[in-house]
């Protein structure tokens, strides 16, 4: 007897297993990618600051960024990465003294997630006036933002000069800025923390306000690029780069708090997150970046990533975690020992960090590297972006765990001093994104679920017997797998 050939139905059965194994696992490479990119503003001039200042957030359905030019601090948002709002202004600012003045490093925002409101610390380097500035506000839906009155936080003194700040309100709320600070007439570098005793947006500094990194540190070098970022139970964690005349430059990090009612800084001793046979590259001390969260142990990690260059591992982008007062910096290792300047950002509300770079020795791509807390590990750096980037502009939000989004700033040599923003995981209208890295078992299950259904189907009308529908269901998944991994190395190169 001739055999019965498949029907129709067979056939299309089988055609829309082959597809499922073919178009999900394409989908999902594409849910990997950074989903959309926009130039915020062209022919601005150097308009961002150091890798551990912060100039951009998500929030009202809006991603809002900040830079400066030659005499502005300007802002613009955009609710879907095509159209921006027209530039507003935030400072007028004068500038004739050269290192952190026509460029964005002469200011640092902290937007509060849970508050939904944004703290900035500005300086306006002039010969005039040297005064740094605080300025809260509140993000509207509209693209406007509420502004609060502008105070002196530092106000303007004889021979000195405030450049590099960085700002953030602790869990009590009160604002801490760190700051540069420069002696004229001593000629040399100090770095500076002060805080307000008021929290309403209004600074009011006291008495002894202002706390001196030197007066804690053992040595007696310069100081360079001062960071502050909060922890739990009204601390924050200071760092700074100073300048030891035996061993170059190292970090230093303390946790501090202000005493409001007695009007006393206490604080820890300092401590060096880099290995004693360690130290900074002296052309870019000023790229690092830190990001803290309080861990389900409910110590607070602190995370440092920079260029160092370490004699007995050798020279990359390094990284340290503080999670432990007894062994205080545990987990110092180099996530990559190439050229790379990068930036770190809390990723979502579980603590997941996302590490967001550059590589100095080709400037091609952005690089982009995951840690989950949970294992407290970190994936492999890999190359998300193309982009012609200048130089090692590059910065990102410090916190979002309130949205599903990782944005980042990068100056792009694409047209001359382009500012442009990548979304990491944003499509044209935000929606919840992907982490990278758990894709595979995210379109493993979903197609092994969706070819199952179909080869049932098939089964139960009599179409494939047991053995049939067990064979396509093997071969159809061993397709979407294989599938999945070859778009993935021709779209992302990894």
């Amino acid at each position: 007897m001739k055999k019965r050939g498949m029907s129709k139905l067979a056939w299309f059965g089988l055609m829309t297993v082959l597809l499922m194994a073919l178009l999900l696992p394409i989908t999902a490479v594409m849910a990997e990618t950074p989903g959309d990119s926009s130039v915020v503003e062209l022919d601005a001039g150097y308009v961002l600051g150091d890798t551990y200042q912060r100039h951009s957030w998500y929030s009202d359905g809006r991603h809002w960024v900040f830079w400066s030019n030659d005499s502005q601090i300007l802002y613009t948002s955009s609710a879907d990465l095509l159209t921006w709002e027209t530039p507003a202004l935030f400072s007028n600012y004068s500038c004739t003294l050269g290192e952190g003045c026509c460029n964005g490093s002469a200011f640092s925002l902290f937007y509060d997630v849970s508050l939904d409101r944004v703290d900035i610390a500005y300086s306006n380097v002039s010969a005039a006036n040297t005064s740094l500035y605080y300025k809260r506000g509140r993000p509207e839906t509209d693209g406007t933002i509420a502004w609060g009155n502008a105070y002196a936080a530092l106000n303007a003194t004889a021979n000195i000069t405030y450049s590099h700040p960085t700002i953030c309100t602790n869990t009590e709320d009160y604002p801490y800025i760190a700051v540069m600070v420069y002696n004229t007439s001593a000629t040399h570098y100090e770095a500076w923390g002060t805080t307000s005793i008021t929290k309403t947006g209004v600074w009011t500094g006291a008495t002894n306000t202002t706390m001196n990194f030197s007066a804690m540190a053992t040595t007696s070098g310069g100081f360079y690029y001062p960071s502050v970022i909060p922890v739990s139970a009204g601390n924050v964690s200071y760092q700074y780069v100073f300048e030891l005349a035996e061993t170059g430059y190292v970090f230093g990090q303390c946790y501090a708090d202000y005493n409001v009612s007695t009007d006393i800084w206490a604080y820890g001793t300092a401590q060096e997150p880099l290995p004693a046979t360690s130290e900074l590259i002296p052309a870019e001390i000023m790229r690092h970046s830190e990001v803290a969260f309080a861990s389900i142990n409910n110590s607070d990690d602190v995370y440092i990533v920079c260029k160092g260059n370490d004699s007995v591992v050798g020279t990359g982008l390094f990284y340290d975690r503080y999670g432990d007062p007894l062994t205080p910096w545990a987990s110092d290792d180099y996530i990559e020992e190439d050229e790379f300047i990068a930036t770190l950002s809390v990723r979502n509300a579980l603590g997941n960090l996302v590490l967001t770079a550059v590589n100095t020795s080709d400037l091609a791509n952005i690089y982009s590297a995951d840690y989950t807390q949970a294992t407290r590990s970190w994936n492999t750096i890999t190359s998300v972006r193309p982009t012609n980037a200048e130089g090692a502009y590059i910065m990102s939000a410090y916190d979002h765990s309130n949205s599903s989004y990782v944005d980042y700033l990068w100056l792009d040599n694409g047209v001359p001093f382009d500012l442009a923003l990548g979304c990491y995981g944003c499509t044209v209208s935000p929606s919840p994104s992907t982490d990278p890295g758990t894709t595979v078992m995210q379109i493993i299950i979903p197609l092994l679920v969706a070819i199952t259904v179909v080869v049932l189907a098939l089964k139960g009308i009599g179409e494939v017997n047991t053995v049939n529908a067990i064979v396509i269901l093997m071969v159809a998944t061993l397709i979407g797998v294989i599938t999945f991994f070859v778009i993935k190395q021709l779209v992302l190169g990894i």
